[in-house]
């Protein structure tokens, strides 16, 4: 009996060896992760006083998602647009599905016509000027509506200016860093 009593023993504190060694410990002296943000440590005086000085909503999402910046985010939008734009008039639906919600995709593939525009050209897409109009967070989504200046081709394939207003969102606690096309407007 004193040798079975032995043999669990020695077998516990193997096991516990092992779990110490693949789930680790906290000790206190670990680094802390890159782009997380405890915004338990701002202050909520200071959270609410960031909020009324900003009109766009950016600091808000900046507290939820300390990684957006705002600059990235118009580079990524002004090529998004491009990519939507061309994939709409060439009827490319797979590269639709990655960038639209579901909605939005469904919007754009029934407003396809009988054949896609062959004498379309990708370069005369030309984005003039975009902005961030506002941001915003709700829940766990994270929505920014950009206004988009662009000169494109008409029915005619003549040169005209347009203005368009699109609001993109992802879910903030994702992993994934992508964008989806929620809503368009003029």
């Amino acid at each position: 009996m004193g040798l079975d009593l032995l043999l669990f023993a020695v077998i516990a504190v193997v096991l516990i060896i092992k779990l110490g060694s693949v789930l680790g410990q906290r000790t206190g002296f670990q680094q802390p992760l890159e782009g997380v943000r405890d915004v338990s440590e701002i202050p909520v005086e200071q959270k609410i006083r960031k909020l009324r000085d900003d009109g766009t909503g950016i600091v808000q999402l900046q507290v939820v998602d300390p990684s957006f910046d705002p600059d990235g985010f118009i580079d990524g939008s002004k090529q998004a647009f491009k990519a939507i734009l061309v994939a709409f008039h060439t009827q490319d639906a797979m590269t639709l599905k990655k960038l639209l919600s579901v909605t939005v995709y469904k919007d754009f593939v029934s407003a396809f016509s009988d054949k896609p525009d062959e004498g379309f050209n990708p370069e005369s897409i030309k984005v003039k000027s975009s902005s961030i109009l506002r941001a915003r967070v709700e829940g766990h989504s994270a929505y920014v509506t950009v206004k988009f200046e662009s000169e494109q081709p008409d029915a005619d394939g003549k040169s005209k200016m347009v203005t368009d207003t699109w609001t993109f969102s992802r879910n903030v606690r994702s992993q994934d860093p992508n964008w989806f096309l929620v809503t368009t407007g003029a």
